[in-house]
């Protein structure tokens, strides 16, 4: 059924887990880092055994913070889907303007104008560097251009960042003063992950396309594109992985790339080929079956991976990087392919907490992992709370002043949770 991309990946598969097993019996109990040192960790899953009650929040994590996001003229929001956390500012996306807030809610100012002057863009996508407080914006000319954290205009980058391909990325991030850039799986890509060096025009292709077509498929524009972008960007290591392989691997500051977890869900996996001839071309007879890693977090002691199909419910992976234990948490019924696994809030008692966001991608930085709440969904469940759970805690005490006055005109409320 998978073909030979699916043995070749299967024997592959053996080699690592007989390696893998044999680093993690010599180095058991050891804490890994993010060096490319590390043991090849199997995240072996059988998706029958997925609990579907909610995990209890206080299994993963120690605290909760809301932060309201102000409203003012230049800064209303609606139903916003993504957002960036530096170390003192949140970069909110909506309706691909780009709202920066500072880490008490605070709106502080517009990152770009969006049109067609040559101060301004028309946003894909974005990448923010802390070290220099830029954040470069790709337009669909495949133009990119860079504005400070203030929103003031700094510089064009006339060069394309991925010249092999003819159309701007899915997804662009910055790693290691460089652009990394992610491509989405169609015929003519000739890579899907690289990291382009501006100062020195150089490209580092970190993955190249493994993926092959018929040929009455090689020249035909796809109907359904999967976005290929699952990665996780930090300080000393970049983490990715392409929708249809196993492994997430690990490149370093040298751009060295190695596997550093296999996922293996087995016979639920949806393999390459499956979805290339019965949907990607042509889905008139609905979308096939399977699950795929969609997106994944490393945080200090766990993995969270979390698992989508189209056609059953998504799936919390929870892999405890200390003890090797894994929990799977999925929902009572499949409603659509992102309806979101929510955790219960055992910790103040307030609201669920989604682990990932409508498109299925988890939000994150450093140890802690965030949510965001439409203010009348979050003004509802507040106002429905009993006195005694808004007076749980030292923090709810102090901030009810502030949520009190959070209401359906309000905008949306990040909740922030720190991990153990």
């Amino acid at each position: 059924m998978y073909g030979n991309d699916h043995k070749r990946d299967m024997r592959i598969l053996s080699i690592l887990i007989a390696f893998g097993t044999f680093m993690l019996l010599s180095c058991k109990n050891k804490d890994t880092s993010s060096s490319q040192g590390d043991p090849v960790r199997l995240i072996k899953l059988d998706l029958s055994k997925a609990r579907s009650d909610s995990m209890n929040l206080s299994e993963i994590a120690t605290r909760i913070e809301y932060i309201p996001l102000e409203r003012t003229d230049q800064s209303i929001l609606g139903h916003v889907y993504d957002f960036e956390i530096t170390d003192d500012c949140f970069l909110v996306e909506f309706e691909m303007d780009l709202f920066r807030y500072g880490s008490d809610g605070k709106f502080l100012n517009r990152i770009y104008t969006k049109g067609r002057g040559p101060a301004e863009v028309q946003p894909v996508c974005y990448a923010i560097s802390t070290e220099d407080r830029l954040v470069y914006v790709i337009s669909w000319d495949r133009s990119l251009k860079a504005f400070d954290f203030n929103g003031n205009y700094v510089t064009s980058i006339t060069k394309p960042i991925n010249p092999e391909e003819s159309l701007p990325p899915w997804r662009i991030g910055y790693f290691n003063s460089t652009l990394f850039v992610a491509n989405a799986q169609k015929p003519w890509a000739k890579y899907i992950y690289s990291c382009y060096d501006m100062k020195k025009d150089t490209l580092h292709v970190l993955y190249r396309n493994i993926r092959e077509y018929k040929d009455d498929q090689s020249e035909r524009n796809p109907a359904l594109i999967p976005h290929d972008f699952h990665y996780q960007i930090n300080e000393a290591t970049l983490l990715f992985k392409e929708k249809f392989s196993d492994t997430i691997f690990s490149a370093n500051r040298e751009f060295e790339v190695t596997p550093r977890y296999i996922i293996d869900i087995a016979n639920d996996k949806l393999a390459w080929e499956v979805w290339r001839d019965h949907a990607m071309f042509d889905f008139s007879n609905g979308l096939p079956s399977g699950y795929w890693v969609q997106s994944f977090y490393e945080a200090n002691r766990f993995m969270f991976l979390m698992l989508i199909s189209h056609k059953g419910p998504q799936v919390l992976v929870t892999y405890d990087r200390n003890t090797g234990a894994t929990g799977m948490n999925t929902l009572k019924e499949f409603k659509r392919a992102y309806t979101r696994v929510y955790l219960k809030n055992d910790i103040d008692n307030l609201i669920p907490f989604a682990p990932v966001n409508e498109n299925g991608y988890f939000i994150s930085s450093g140890n802690c992992i965030y949510s965001i709440i439409d203010g009348d969904e979050f003004s509802r469940y507040y106002r429905n709370a009993s006195e005694e759970t808004r007076n749980a805690t030292k923090y709810l005490r102090q901030m009810a002043p502030i949520l009190d006055t959070i209401d359906e005109f309000s905008n949306p409320v990040i909740m922030k949770v720190s991990l153990k």
